[in-house]
């Protein structure tokens, strides 16, 4: 795990499956994430002039949140 102070967010599972899970996010975890998930928008076929709606939920989900940052990207 990364020290307490390179944490940048924290996503929470909602632990219908058993105990919920924190899923801690440095700034090189999010910058990670925002390249793959913008990499699998471009295969897709979105490109900079597309307008993208993300139906992702941005609460306990992290594909929400990832989605806004790729679109962002």
């Amino acid at each position: 795990m990364a020290p307490r102070k390179d944490w940048r967010e924290t996503h929470p599972s909602t632990g219908t499956t058993g105990v919920p899970v924190n899923t801690i996010w440095t700034q090189n975890d999010k910058e990670n994430i925002t390249q793959w998930t913008a990499r699998t928008l471009w295969n897709f076929g979105v490109r900079p002039e597309d307008i993208i709606q993300n139906s992702f939920s941005y609460g306990l989900w992290v594909a929400g949140i990832a989605i806004h940052y790729a679109g962002q990207s």
